[in-house]
């Protein structure tokens, strides 16, 4: 949209204002003139935050509550356990449907984004489906609405600020590893409404509404300066712009109601386990033996009876590293004679029967000789679609190998 402001209308901001006249029309003109605009703080949003799915779902009853939207909020949970190791990380919850009152979300990932400007614009989806299944014909579906409708009607419903800090904008994340600095960038964009369009519709609602808004200050300081400059060109037009929306400001109208605090929710949901961080996926059994960790024993056992043996009977250099090195190498022994398989993926183990992994999750698709092959055994099967191994008795010759 043209950063340029001027009434009457034309273009984008045009079509932006049909939109709202169209939404103020169907849902009254009370939410967009006297619902508190919610604030970009702890006022507002006074619980901690946690990257729970019941985090989620109380951000999304709080929401509806401070939109004054009677609406039941029902959660599908298709996360699994988080195995990314990027800083940045990006939520991924969408509204699905409104029927029978209540909103249906979606949630796939909860990042370290701005969780709650993502809510405010399914939210107002939530809302635009709501009035459109209200007032479609007995006969025809509504249609859905679109990403732009949402975000238009998140600003209608008060939550303008939030949705707008939301908008677009930039992250930076760093950390050392080793002696290197390692450095994330990600540029996130939210909504239907570019940030000059939602300032836009910010502007209106101040202007018809006659008075500041105290949530205006939680707004992002670069788009501050903007919304000032937005509002005060737009004062003068007031009446026009009332008339233009659809809005008799001298008619006064029916107080918005709402209970006292949003409904209580379960505290908990599940998470996701890690025993289900790779369900759907394929792993591989390497075989290994104890030799190792029992030659870890065995050396801490050494140790001890070193260290009691010196104490005790000061004993000769050569006595002091056989007391040390027999548990060693009696761990390390027979611990070459204990065989057990280990899942590829997350290095947990396989009993001999399973055919997914119990730590993971994974469908035990074969046998490797080494970890090292599992990467060049994928490709063989990207390069084969469809042709993926049954899961593999233990003690069976590979098919794909031979061995």
């Amino acid at each position: 949209m043209d950063a340029g402001i001027a009434w009457p209308p034309a273009g984008a901001q045009s079509e932006l204002l049909t939109r709202l006249a169209a939404l103020i029309e169907r849902g009254g003109a009370a939410h967009f003139l006297d619902a508190p605009v919610v604030r970009a703080d702890d006022r507002d949003f006074p619980e901690p935050w946690r990257p729970t799915a019941a985090a989620v779902e109380r951000l999304l009853v709080r929401l509806l509550w401070l939109a004054h939207v009677d609406l039941d909020v029902a959660i599908d949970d298709l996360r699994r356990f988080e195995t990314s190791d990027k800083m940045l990380r990006r939520s991924a919850i969408a509204w699905l449907a409104t029927d029978d009152g209540v909103a249906h979300f979606q949630i796939e990932a909860i990042g370290n984004d701005d969780v709650a400007g993502l809510l405010c614009h399914q939210v107002g989806l939530a809302y635009a489906g709501w009035l459109a299944g209200a007032a479609a014909y007995r006969d025809a579906a509504p249609a859905p609405p679109s990403e732009r409708d949402g975000s238009i009607a998140a600003i209608y419903l008060g939550l303008g600020v939030v949705a707008t800090n939301a908008a677009l904008y930039n992250r930076v994340a760093s950390k050392l590893v080793g002696q290197m600095s390692v450095s994330e960038t990600d540029v996130v964009e939210v909504g239907g409404l570019a940030p000059a369009e939602a300032i836009y519709l910010l502007a209106i609602q101040a202007v018809v509404r006659g008075a500041p808004i105290d949530a205006h200050a939680t707004l992002r300081e670069d788009l501050r300066a903007g919304l000032t400059a937005a509002i005060a060109t737009l004062r003068p037009h007031r009446d026009a712009i009332a008339a233009y929306l659809g809005v008799d400001l001298a008619t006064a109208r029916a107080p918005l109601a709402r209970d006292p605090a949003p409904p209580a929710i379960a505290t908990t949901r599940p998470e996701p386990a890690p025993s289900g961080r790779f369900a759907g996926e394929r792993t591989y059994r390497v075989g290994e033996h104890e030799g190792n960790l029992r030659a870890g024993l065995g050396a801490g056992v050494g140790i001890l009876a070193a260290a009691l043996a010196n104490a005790a009977l000061a004993p000769s250099g050569l006595v002091l590293l056989a007391t040390l090195s027999a548990p060693i190498l009696a761990g390390a022994i027979s611990g070459l004679r204990v065989r057990f398989d280990r899942c590829v993926r997350c290095s947990g183990r396989l009993p001999a029967p399973a055919a997914t992994c119990p730590s993971c999750g994974a469908t035990v698709a074969g046998r490797l000789r080494h970890a090292g092959e599992f990467h060049a055994r994928e490709l063989e099967i990207d390069d084969a679609p469809g042709d993926l191994p049954a899961p593999d008795d233990p003690h069976a010759t590979d098919a794909t190998t031979g061995r």
